[in-house]
């Protein structure tokens, strides 16, 4: 749960960023607004302090108008301690049983400390430390990534705690002794990314059993028979973890598809780029008509002289000059005397 403050009342709607329909919450006129949601949903990291204190971020975007987004919006990190919280009964002193606590953790670890943001193809490994009262075992099952959304998810682990495929990811193994309070299991995992999204959420299943827990059978997936590690168990804790996946460079250049998909997220246009673009495009626009018409213009221009030219040829051809008229005497006349002959 987190408590935004505002500075005036607060009537539009705010959400984890990338998450606006499964993480939000609406004003109420108020200027506090209250956002709950879980610290396994929405991209929730998990990180350390230099104390060793967890703690939980996740960046918030706030909205101020319910149905656009604008330039005034902000965006703030949410940050969440876990506290212990002790409750005091006033209803008497009646001694009771002391409940059974069971508590796990995941963590991602890039070499001995927790990852934030990992690329393709690199080893990742997954921590899972419990904490469960003496006679107890545990076992980890159903091992599920997904991008942050809940809408890809691939099993990795299944109810029998058998890798699904080992070349991605391996079975848990334990490091400590069962008899123990505190138990740690670790895994390795070969990083990869689901399309349109750098989020890779892990989550898992913790079973608690009485005792011990029932064995792993994982043979081939055809041969073995399935034995259901929530049998003989008596509690169940999920634990989850997330990590920012980037692109190796192998990646980049192994498909056309993955540059375009790398184009498509990188191209993100607020209002006043969209704005200056159209001003570039209408000012090409405009210089590429004031030039088309110069060249009409121009052309027109051309094309009179040279019928101007031609005109005036043709005449000179057609008409003789004056000066020609005038020197030009046609030849002189002769007069034939005829004289008859008398007979």
């Amino acid at each position: 749960m987190g408590r935004i403050q505002m500075r005036d009342p607060f009537h539009g709607t705010a959400y984890v960023r990338d998450f606006p329909f499964e993480c939000r919450a609406a004003g109420d006129g108020t200027r506090a607004l209250t956002i709950v949601f879980g610290v396994d949903k929405c991209n929730t990291k998990h990180t350390k302090t230099q104390d060793g204190e967890s703690r939980y971020e996740a960046t918030v975007y706030v909205q101020f108008d319910n149905n656009t987004q604008r330039g005034s919006d902000e965006t703030v990190r949410l940050n969440c301690v876990p506290r212990d919280v002790m409750l005091v009964s006033q209803l008497g002193s009646r001694p009771s049983h002391t409940p059974k606590i069971f508590v796990g953790r995941l963590d991602l670890l890039s070499g001995d400390t927790i990852a934030q943001q990992v690329t393709t193809g690199e080893d990742l490994t997954l921590r899972i430390t419990t904490k469960q009262p003496v006679g107890f075992d545990v076992r980890v099952v159903n091992c599920v990534a997904n991008d942050g959304s809940e809408l890809n998810q691939q099993l990795l682990v299944d109810s029998d705690g058998c890798s699904m495929d080992s070349n991605i990811m391996k079975s848990f193994e334990r490091k400590t002794k069962p008899e123990s309070t505190q138990s740690i299991l670790h895994s390795t995992l070969r990083v990869f990314r689901f399309p349109r999204r750098s989020t890779l959420r892990m989550r898992c299943s913790v079973v608690f059993c009485n005792t011990t827990c029932n064995p792993e059978h994982c043979e081939s997936l055809e041969d073995r028979k399935s034995t259901n590690g929530f049998d003989n168990g008596v509690e169940i804790v999920q634990v989850s973890g997330s990590v920012e996946v980037l692109k190796g460079k192998q990646d980049l250049k192994a498909s056309p598809f993955a540059a375009g998909e790398t184009m498509d997220e990188n191209l993100c246009l607020n209002s006043t780029r969209v704005l200056v673009l159209i001003a570039v495009l209408l000012s090409v626009l405009l210089v590429s008509l004031v030039v088309t018409i110069c060249t009409c213009v121009r052309a027109k221009e051309l094309r009179r002289r040279l019928m101007e030219r031609s005109c005036s040829c043709h005449e000179k051809h057609a008409y003789p000059s004056a000066e020609l008229v005038k020197t030009f005497k046609p030849p002189p006349r002769t007069k034939v005397r005829w004289e008859g002959f008398r007979t």
